[in-house]
């Protein structure tokens, strides 16, 4: 099961791989519905089925919330409307999976190395959106290989 990760922020950060195992990777702003949607196209085209969205968290104030939640809506339609299955992923659940703590230039930092690991030999330049999502995307993947194999298992026992 392949994934597109969004590291949901007025400037998105969005990442999958393709069907060679290559990640594609960029950034985009969700109030462009177009360039989503042609985002969103292609990653299905190349094999996602499910799409990761950073959930919204209370972070400054109300006000960037807001921001956050206008964002996070217009991504998530645009993914239902090209049939993937959304998944909200609360961020402290993926950053605690990749053992990502301390304060958020710790976490950011973090997600960074961790990001350049997953590329493997690929040269991009990321911004700290762009590894959020490779990191978001690389941890639907696990999670719902972990489901799927849990679910196998359970129906050899029944």
């Amino acid at each position: 099961m392949s994934a597109i990760g969004f590291d949901t922020a007025s400037r998105t950060g969005w990442a999958y791989r393709d069907r060679s195992g290559l990640w594609r990777v960029g950034v985009c702003d969700p109030t462009r519905t177009l360039g989503l949607q042609a985002i969103i196209g292609d990653a299905k085209r190349c094999g996602c089925t499910i799409a990761a969205v950073e959930d919204c968290y209370l972070g400054k104030n109300v006000r960037t919330l807001k921001k956050l939640q206008d964002a996070q809506t217009r991504i998530v339609l645009a993914c239902e409307a090209h049939g993937l299955d959304v998944r909200l992923i609360p961020p402290q659940e993926w950053q605690a999976d990749l053992g990502l703590t301390g304060d958020r230039d710790d976490r950011k930092f973090g997600a960074m190395r961790i990001a350049k690991i997953l590329l493997g030999k690929q040269k991009i330049q990321l911004t700290q959106d762009m590894a959020d999502a490779v990191c978001i995307a690389d941890y639907a993947e696990r999670i719902a290989a972990w489901a799927s194999e849990r679910c196998r298992r359970q129906s050899w026992v029944d």
